[in-house]
């Protein structure tokens, strides 16, 4: 994997508003150097990006501030959309590192999928809207009470 985008902040070439087609194109960009999963970062060091494109009906997008759900636990539909079919551990992919950011304060690039239920989601593709800190991260049930899900809020947007 290239080290180019390991890092916090802005990736140049890649201003707030930039759109892609697909993951594979933000992939491509620097953006968010993973092709699956929603979230890009190091359990030491931090999450650098994060996807939020509807996966996980927890999320909720306020704008300038995002509730986002972690990663594992889930079984994927055919459709795209997740279930939670056990508990999320901080362990599961990503999930320490987005953690770990909510401690350190650093810059996670926000990008946003198509397929969000949001008014701030873009018509089409994936879209680059800025950089977000992670203010919090804790545990609670997900919204059908069954399973525990990992979860962070973002925001004071800083760019």
């Amino acid at each position: 994997m290239d080290g180019s985008a390991q890092h916090f902040g802005e990736i140049a070439g890649a201003p707030v508003g930039t759109t892609w087609k697909s993951r594979a194109e933000c992939f491509e960009a620097g953006v968010h150097r993973q092709l699956e999963p929603g979230i890009h970062g190091i359990n030491t060091k931090g999450a650098f990006s994060i996807v939020v494109s509807g996966q996980y009906k927890d999320d909720k997008d306020y704008g300038d501030t995002i509730i986002y759900t972690g990663s594992g636990g889930h079984t994927q539909h055919s459709n795209g959309t997740r279930e939670q079919v056990r508990d999320q551990q901080w362990t599961d992919f990503g999930n320490e590192a987005l953690r770990k950011s909510s401690e350190t304060g650093n810059p996670v690039r926000v990008i946003r999928g198509h397929e969000l239920d949001s008014e701030f989601a873009p018509w089409e593709g994936f879209r680059y809207d800025g950089l977000y800190i992670c203010k919090r991260a804790w545990k609670e049930k997900n919204r059908d009470g069954y399973y525990d899900i990992c979860r962070y809020s973002h925001g004071g947007k800083s760019s």
